[in-house]
């Protein structure tokens, strides 16, 4: 057997996936059998068809119709219409299917990313023309019940499913899912909830029109009195519906809105105070009354949910493992992939439907070192938890000056007593500014590969803002430890950059002065210069824990990042290259890892999850990669996510156990619990800076701004106004956390 690849071209163009799989799927019915060698293509919904063999032809044109409602003559019996495309179909290349089992077999190193695309789209094309399609997700009322989030919006739940290649082979990941949607309501309903505007018949302000505009611009509305026939929402006309005038289309005759849709479709408006939802072009506008358009169900709601609306989505994703292993497992079964035509039939693929046995290790917690003054000086946790009962911080600090305020109306003896027993809490811990615990070994320097020399551990993270704010930075921090041997404090430094840039720019920065001349700069030089005051020793090695960056970055980031850190220390030192280990951690991923035997608590803990400690780094982590899975945390509710770390340059030769075992230990030094942590409290600490640093500029990039402004920031970063600065005796205390 051998697949082929063919481009796709369709005339009109089309920006609709579905649409597009509906014209593939009419050239299907209609040729099959007299063009296509009666073979039955995948397609990828945009520019590919993958076949599992050759067509009669290396390029064709075909014509197909679909049918449509034709509503514009506004008639309640409007007709179908049918519309005319034409599918250009040419052949593109031959994915070599020998390259894909060497890769498999770990005997080739480079992914053949264009054979494992031609398996994934086929195990996605039955779901994608069943259900919602939403990145690699689907979603369907029909895959379980669908709830209220509050303000015009519900969710639905779905399944996630994506082709890996691992060491198994090729394996399907699938999670359960859920995902906000808008309500299919009435628009005047969904502007009352959304808003909380209870009075329609009083007109809008300007910035809570500008709102409405921005919650339903690229909505889908249809409307009942033209047979349903759907329009999609470009903008809210600037003035009420009750002054809102049109020419007719005898291009005479101007009309108002209010008139026409009552002397055309015998309809009284009611709530004229308010604007008309505009679809088609600011030019050519068609404006519909918001009473009489109802939105299309299954519509994904992208922008940021509020407290109350999360919490609901969370309640309802949030299983215990036993049930999302049972729900998982009931989402494959619904799929039947065996049973599936395209994949068992056209293709010749199998899927096993049981889920994969791998094996694990649990890795012991390390030994952690309080205050020789406390009564107890050492703890060792238990299930990834401890507590400060008869100890004290290994560390203490000084507050000079301090305050605090009272807003409740509490007897006034309070504060003062409060205050009182406040001081003693300190006291007792030995708390204000210092550091909670340390790992023993670092203190008897027996942590290898770190305190054998001065070596500086670094997280770095870039925060994105919300999906529709268009005009808001990027925000990246880079946080680096600075007191070696015992790496458990950090001083961070965060840095805005162009909208959407994954890539820290700010890592290392050189601009020529007039005065100066040639001036280094950047958020590694700054670091490891205060690493240097701190310890009295530069960093002699590296290691740079990086989160958020997806597979598909990883070269890209690896590339630029490293070329920014060898650059920051050869500015400070001619001939200055420390070692460097690169790891990148990854958070939102879809693997989970349940116990083998939901009836065995000894491999458990209290939450049914796998045990703190538990690292997988076989079978379902990359054929030829340097990867693992970590779960370092002990489950409180729900079923827990494993941490997954890619080392994507290492050159100080860490070995698989020792990293583990490093990053294991570090996840029980995160200051702000007596727990240990899911992700390594350095690249935990750069998100938290990245986070609050967010807060600086909130404000700045309002709705209005966002709507308005357009997005100064997006093309390269001359728009970008950089964070308040943050005062040095800032940064060298945690000040994110």
């Amino acid at each position: 057997m051998f697949w082929l690849i063919f481009l796709v071209s369709i005339t009109p163009e089309i920006t609709s996936k579905k649409t597009n799989r509906d014209v593939i799927k009419q050239l299907v019915h209609l040729y099959k059998d007299s063009h296509l060698g009666r073979r039955t293509p995948a397609y990828d919904g945009m520019k590919s068809i993958y076949t599992a063999g050759p067509l009669p032809f290396v390029s064709k044109e075909f014509v197909v119709k679909l049918g449509e409602r034709d509503g514009r003559d506004g008639s309640s019996g409007s007709k179908r219409k049918d519309r005319e495309f034409k599918v250009a179909v040419k052949l593109a290349n031959k994915p070599d299917l020998h390259q894909l089992q060497q890769f498999l077999n770990s005997r080739q190193h480079e992914s053949p990313q264009e054979a494992i695309q031609v398996l994934d789209v086929v195990l996605r094309a039955a779901p994608s023309d069943k259900y919602t399609v939403i990145g690699r997700s689907f979603f369907a009322t029909e895959l379980g019940p669908k709830g209220e989030l509050g303000d015009g919006l519900e969710y639905w739940r779905g399944f996630y499913q994506s082709l890996r290649p691992t060491q198994f082979g090729l394996s399907l990941n699938i999670d359960v899912s859920a995902r906000s949607f808008y309500e299919p309501i009435l628009v005047t309903e969904f502007v009352k909830k959304h808003f909380n505007y209870r009075d329609l018949s009083r007109p809008l302000f300007d910035r809570d029109r500008l709102k409405v505009k921005k919650a339903l611009k690229g909505v889908k509305v249809a409307l009942a009195y033209r047979d349903n026939r759907s329009y999609r929402i470009t903008g809210v006309s600037t003035e009420p519906l009750s002054q809102l005038t049109f020419t007719l289309e005898d291009n005479i005759t101007r009309t108002s809105v209010v008139q026409y849709y009552r002397e055309k479709y015998n309809i009284v408006l009611r709530n004229v105070a308010m604007p008309a939802l505009q679809a088609g072009s600011d030019s050519n506008p068609v404006y519909l009354p918001m009473e009489l358009c109802s939105i299309v169900a299954g519509q994904r709601y992208s922008r940021k949910l509020n407290e109350r609306q999360v919490t609901a989505l969370l309640r309802a994703t949030c299983q215990r493992p036993h049930e999302r292993e049972r729900n998982i497992k009931q989402m494959v079964k619904q799929s039947n992939f065996n049973g599936d035509q395209l994949i068992k039939d056209e293709f010749g693929m199998q899927v096993r439907e049981d889920m994969a046995l791998v094996d694990a290790r649990v890795l012991p917690p390390p030994l952690l070192k309080y205050h020789d003054q406390g009564r107890e000086t050492k703890e060792t946790p238990r299930m990834g938890q401890w507590n400060m009962i008869n100890k004290k911080m290994v560390n203490g600090g000084k507050v000079d000056f301090w305050a605090f305020v009272n807003f409740s109306g509490l007897r006034q003896d309070f504060n003062s007593r409060f205050c009182e027993d406040l001081v003693n809490m300190c006291i007792s811990k030995g708390v204000v500014g210092g550091r909670n615990t340390v790992l023993n070994d670092a203190i008897f320097r027996r942590i290898p590969l770190v305190t054998d020399i001065p070596t500086i551990i670094i997280g770095a993270d870039v925060t994105h803002p919300q999906p529709g704010e268009d005009s808001s930075p990027s925000i990246a921090a880079v946080v680096a430890s600075m007191d070696w041997p015992e790496v458990s404090k950090y001083r961070g430094i965060v840095s805005a950059q162009a909208h959407r840039e994954e890539i820290i720019q700010d890592l290392y920065s050189l601009y020529q002065d007039p005065q100066k001349g040639s001036v280094h700069g950047g958020m590694i030089r700054e670091h490891f210069r205060a690493f240097r005051r701190s310890t009295g020793r530069k960093p002699e090695r590296i290691i740079f824990y990086r989160d958020g960056v997806s597979e598909g970055q990883f070269s890209q980031v690896l590339l630029y990042e490293m070329d920014a850190i060898r650059k920051a220390c050869a500015s400070l030192e001619e001939g200055y290259l420390p070692p460097v280990t690169f790891v990148v951690v990854q958070k939102r991923h879809h693997t989970r890892l349940f116990p083998a035997d939901h009836n065995r608590r000894d491999q458990m803990d209290r939450s049914g999850n796998i045990q703190p400690g538990t690292v997988v780094d076989t079978k379902i982590c990359h054929p030829t990669e340097f990867d693992f899975f970590l779960n370092s945390h002990a489950g409180i509710q729900g079923t827990s996510r494993p941490a997954h770390y890619h080392v994507l340059f290492d050159e100080n030769r860490f070995t698989a156990d020792q990293l583990q075992s490093l990053t294991n230990n570090l996840c029980y030094t995160y200051a702000r619990c007596t727990r240990s942590v899911s992700i390594v409290p350095p690249a935990y600490y750069a998100h938290l800076a990245a986070f609050r640093a967010r807060y600086y500029i909130e404000g700045e990039y309002s709705d209005v701004a966002s709507t308005t402004a357009g997005s100064t920031s997006a093309s390269g970063g001359g728009g970008i106004r950089a964070l308040p600065q943050i005062k040095e005796n800032v940064k060298d205390v945690m000040f994110y956390c």
